[in-house]
């Protein structure tokens, strides 16, 4: 199977030009259920309105980041939240 590191970088997914997608951060653990998951964090821009954050614009790269894993043979189910590098940055200082 192709490393994560390798297959979740956004310059080599086929995603939508807008929103940009910065980077994509991942770790694996067990979801609440007690089953294997992906926890998948996409950053991206600075800049991304909120216009830009609607379902109909973050669909298609949760879409796309899903068929990447499924296709590669990963069979853990990935949760997806979308952030930019500072709200990042604030979440990560409250915990």
């Amino acid at each position: 199977m192709q490393p994560l590191d390798v297959l979740l970088d956004p310059r080599s997914l086929d995603l939508p030009a807008r929103p940009v997608v910065e980077r994509i951060e991942w770790y694996k653990a067990n979801d609440q259920i007690g089953d294997p998951a992906f926890f998948i964090t996409v950053v991206l821009a600075e800049g991304t309105s909120d216009d830009e954050r609607h379902w109909q614009d973050l669909g298609p790269i949760e879409r796309r980041l899903g068929d990447a894993l499924s296709a590669a043979g990963y069979a853990e189910w990935p949760y997806f939240r979308f952030r930019t590098p500072t709200e990042l940055e604030i979440e990560r200082r409250a915990a």
